[in-house]
């Protein structure tokens, strides 16, 4: 091996090094994979989204223990979306009717507290039909939910220079214990049975029926 060849072999093993070193520090390494646009896709081992305490349409406190044991699908909204979230909210409304007599339980995030109150949360929930025994809209700090977004490797940009927010769609399935267990399109007629599928073996399995 020549000299300019040991130079480049050098300098290929460098930046390989600082390539290493960057996904250390970006945390990527060991993360599940962003959801996938064309199937669900469920982590190799369940993730731990961690702890929360929000408030909920009604005014009160809600965490993430009063969802402990339950299985629960969950989305990021806000009332104030120009875009999908009228739609999502629609599409989590239809979910529902065939989780009827499941313990699933449905939660939306509002990824805007500052103005999705709990009354405007209730009202929004009321216009979109929500049985509230079972669908809970939760709002906070802002800092807060969308660092939860990121737990759930839901991604958010938030507005600038006059574009509004933008959030990624997909519905989110968390087991009992509080971890994440699978993405869905909440576009594809296909994910969302696979969602209430998914949802209603994983309650079973937990022994919730």
């Amino acid at each position: 091996m020549n000299k300019q060849q040991k130079i480049a072999v050098v300098s290929l093993w460098g930046l390989l090094a600082v390539a290493m070193v960057a996904i250390v520090a970006s945390g990527m390494w060991g993360r599940p994979r962003a959801p996938d646009e064309d199937e669900p896709h469920s982590p190799a081992e369940p993730v731990p989204i961690g702890t929360f305490a929000l408030i909920d349409q009604d005014g009160r406190p809600f965490s993430n223990d009063d969802l402990a044991g339950r299985v629960w699908i969950a989305d990021f909204i806000f009332t104030r979306c120009p875009g999908p979230c009228p739609t999502m909210t629609r599409t989590m409304a239809t979910l529902q009717e065939p989780l009827a007599g499941s313990e699933v339980r449905l939660v939306s995030f509002s990824l805007d507290g500052e103005y999705d109150t709990p009354e405007v949360l209730k009202a929004y929930a009321r216009d979109y039909g929500a049985d509230p025994g079972r669908w809970t809209m939760l709002t906070g700090p802002r800092q807060t939910i969308h660092g939860l977004a990121r737990r759930m490797f839901i991604g958010v940009t938030p507005e600038r220079g006059g574009q509004p927010m933008t959030h990624g769609t997909h519905f989110v399935l968390i087991d009992g214990q509080g971890r994440l267990r699978g993405h869905y399109r909440s576009t594809d007629a296909a994910h969302l049975r696979r969602l209430v599928a998914d949802a209603i073996a994983l309650s079973r399995q937990e022994g919730r029926p």
